[in-house]
């Protein structure tokens, strides 16, 4: 959290609500010296004093330490991006396993292969060897 970016915050809100420096500090329970020194930064905010300030003004302390007021999602979008969300990952899970069926496939489809070159190998050695010793016997 940026202490300055705070202080400004709070600053241009209170101004915007039309509450004085001296208004807040009453309602904070503090001097208005002590007030002042928050919004100029001199003393640095707490967790309590940031929600009481933000009480004060009646904004969310999202908007006091960011500078704006966050969206605010409803439950109904909520329970809409989890939906989204799962079907998205129900469609990514249906994708994985079909790779994986081809990937199991082409592996199959690789030994096989496989087996069809070492068996025309050992053939064209065998027809090799043969031909060499009819060769010897012609001799």
């Amino acid at each position: 959290m940026d202490n300055r970016s705070v202080k400004r915050n709070i600053s241009r809100i209170r101004k915007d609500l039309h509450i004085t420096q001296k208004e807040m500090a009453e309602r904070l329970g503090l001097s208005r010296t002590a007030y002042h020194n928050i919004e100029t930064g001199e003393t640095k905010l707490i967790s309590d004093n940031i929600s009481k300030v933000a009480g004060i003004m009646n904004v969310p302390m999202e908007e006091l330490v960011l500078g704006y007021r966050p969206a605010r999602s409803s439950e109904h979008e909520l329970k809409e991006l989890q939906a989204g969300y799962a079907s998205d990952m129900a469609a990514r899970e249906r994708e994985i396993k079909m790779l994986n069926e081809i990937i199991l496939s082409l592996k199959d489809t690789i030994r096989t292969k496989d087996e069809i070159i070492s068996m025309l190998r050992r053939r064209i050695s065998e027809e090799s060897q043969g031909s060499q010793g009819h060769f010897a016997d012609n001799l």
